[in-house]
């Protein structure tokens, strides 16, 4: 191979490592956001008719609009605005679930609910909070290039 060969391959092969990069990202967004759906859905059956229905209708909505970005986003041709939508819809899912679960955690500390409920409340709140900070600072660490870059 001459050097203008050897040159042109580590081009490529560097572009095709952005191109993975950034793919790998789209992907793992899109996981994360389908795993939070699946836990909010239990969560919702777990306290379901504990709650408002307002409240509920709220972390319904944003659960289904969550769910429609996913859907619409075919794994192995997302976009980087599909990536973004379901960035933005998992925060937003996240703040709305966070405020409910915080209430049925209120309302089962004056209640007197169960143990059981009172605990499962109280660790979906704490699940809520750990995943959200992790989301910040992935967000952070995207745009400082990475863990590694």
């Amino acid at each position: 191979m001459s050097d203008d060969d050897i040159e042109k391959a580590v081009k490529e092969a560097a572009e095709f490592e952005a191109q993975d990069k950034k793919r790998k990202e789209a992907i793992d967004t899109r996981n994360d956001a389908d795993a939070f759906v699946f836990q909010t859905e239990k969560a919702l059956e777990e306290v379901g008719d504990k709650i408002d229905a307002n409240d509920k209708a709220e972390v319904e909505a944003d659960l289904n609009a969550l769910k429609e970005a996913i859907n619409r986003a075919p794994v192995d041709q997302m976009t980087d605005a599909q990536v973004e939508d379901i960035k933005s819809g998992k925060e937003k899912l996240m703040n709305s679930a966070q405020k409910l679960f915080a209430k049925v955690y209120e309302q089962a500390q004056a209640a007197k609910i169960p143990p059981k409920i009172r605990v499962y409340s109280f660790v979906m709140l704490v699940c809520f909070m750990l995943i959200y900070i992790v989301v910040i600072l992935m967000q952070i660490l995207t745009s400082m290039g990475g863990l590694f870059g």
